[in-house]
């Protein structure tokens, strides 16, 4: 890779992802920060953003 990094974006809720790319920006988010990939009615998953508590 070149010495420019193209940043990976943030997970959003309502992101359509396949399982790869959802746990590339999974990893890549800040700590403490939760989100889950439902899958049950599409090839793509749907991502949802679970709250802090």
């Amino acid at each position: 890779m070149t010495t420019l990094q193209l940043a990976i974006p943030y997970l959003e809720s309502g992101d359509q992802l396949m399982r790869a790319e959802f746990e590339q920006r999974y990893n890549a988010m800040p700590d403490g920060f939760k989100a889950e990939l439902d899958r049950r009615n599409c090839l793509r998953g749907l991502t949802r953003s679970l709250c802090n508590a």
